[in-house]
C-alpha cells in the first residue's frame, strides 16, 4: 500500500487543475498570475491611464459591499456611507452599480478602481499658518 502524498507534493503535481507528469512535476508547475492590490491598480491607472487595466479580465468580477470593501481595504460601512453621498460637483462618490440582485447593488472591480483613481489625492501642504505674535 502506498503512502498518501503530502499537500505540498499534491500541489506541485496538480498545478492549476492540470496534471504535471514525471520529472517536470517540480519544474513545470503552472502558477496563477499574481493579483494586484487595489492600491497598486489605482497607482497604475493614475500613471498610465485606464487602458492599463485592459488585459486584466479578473477585474470584471462583480462585488457586493462586503467583497468590494475587502478588495479596496476599507470598512464595509464606509462604502455604504459613500453610496449615499455626492461630491461637490454633483457626481456620486461611488459609481453606478453594474448590476442589482434584488435591492443589493454590485460593482465590477474595474469600475471601483477607476472611480478611486479619478478621485483627487491628498493634495499639497496647504496654507501656511500665520506667525504667532510674540507674547
Amino acid at each position: 500500500m502506498r503512502a498518501a502524498r503530502s499537500a505540498g507534493k499534491m500541489r506541485n503535481r496538480h498545478a492549476g487543475g492540470h496534471e504535471v507528469q514525471g520529472p517536470q512535476a517540480r519544474v513545470g508547475v503552472m502558477t496563477r498570475p499574481k493579483r494586484r492590490t487595489a492600491a497598486e491598480l489605482i497607482a497604475l491607472v493614475r500613471e498610465h491611464g485606464p487602458g492599463a487595466l485592459d488585459n486584466m479580465e479578473w477585474l470584471d468580477e462583480l462585488a457586493d459591499y462586503t467583497a468590494a470593501a475587502a478588495f479596496l481595504g476599507v470598512d464595509e460601512r464606509t462604502l455604504r456611507t459613500e453610496a449615499g453621498k455626492t461630491n461637490a460637483d454633483g457626481s456620486r462618490k461611488l459609481p453606478a452599480p453594474a448590476r442589482r440582485f434584488g435591492r443589493s447593488p454590485t460593482w465590477t472591480l474595474r469600475s471601483l478602481v477607476l472611480n478611486r483613481a479619478a478621485r483627487p489625492g491628498r493634495g499639497g501642504k496647504g496654507i501656511p499658518r500665520k506667525p504667532r505674535a510674540p507674547s
